[in-house]
């Protein structure tokens, strides 16, 4: 089977210039934008067309529309401002983006991004929520919680079974016995930030602990 190999490739306004890091899942690249800015994207969200951009595209749109004040604006134009689904497409952004959003470390701080496609229009967003079901008391859940908010990683789900499926419940082996990495994050004194970034990486519990210079 052929090594996927991005770099050259151009996609929207983003050039690969090279490979950023690998998971278990997939490759992380970093690309060029046609502004100048740099941004690490991964294999599925370039393919997919989910990020065509650094986030140039989205200001720009909000300003061809003379939006550029906000994201409220473009939404009370469209519609829905101050619904229930409004505020669930703002708080995704707001953890996304905003450095003093209290859930920012584990989204934004990540690299986790909401595509381009959502984050410039909030009638997109909407459009796909009623084609996939959303009713009032469900939660946006992302399909794999190392990847961005997009169309194809996103479904609506109770929130009680997002509850369950929070990163403190990513369930590991250490020593043939299965933990919550949350567990074991309080058992070592490990930073938890560090920690769930270095096992997202494909790092195993183990080879996380040496690095710490913890003995287990």
């Amino acid at each position: 089977m052929k090594r996927l190999n991005l770099i050259g490739e151009r996609y929207g306004r983003l050039t690969v210039i090279a490979l950023d890091h690998t998971n278990k899942r997939q490759k992380f690249w970093k690309c060029v934008c046609d502004c100048g800015n740099e941004k690490i994207v991964s294999s599925g969200n370039l393919r997919q067309g989910n990020v065509k951009s650094c986030g140039c595209l989205a200001k720009e749109s909000q300003i061809k529309h003379g939006l550029a004040s906000g994201i409220g604006d473009k939404t009370r134009k469209h519609g829905g401002f101050g619904t229930k689904l409004y505020g669930v497409w703002a708080a995704m952004i707001r953890r996304c983006e905003n450095r003093n959003d209290r859930y920012y470390s584990d989204y934004g701080g990540r690299g986790i991004i909401v595509c381009d496609e959502w984050r410039s229009d909030f009638a997109a967003f909407r459009q796909w929520a009623n084609e996939t079901g959303y009713r009032e008391g469900l939660t946006i859940e992302r399909v794999d919680v190392n990847e961005d908010y997009s169309p194809n990683n996103c479904k609506w789900i109770p929130l009680t079974e997002q509850n369950r499926n929070k990163r403190n419940s990513v369930k590991v082996e250490y020593k043939g016995e299965t933990h919550t990495l949350g567990d074991l994050i309080k058992r070592f004194g490990l930073k938890s930030s560090t920690t769930y970034s270095q096992f997202h990486k494909g790092l195993t519990f183990e080879e996380i602990l040496l690095r710490s210079n913890v003995n287990g």
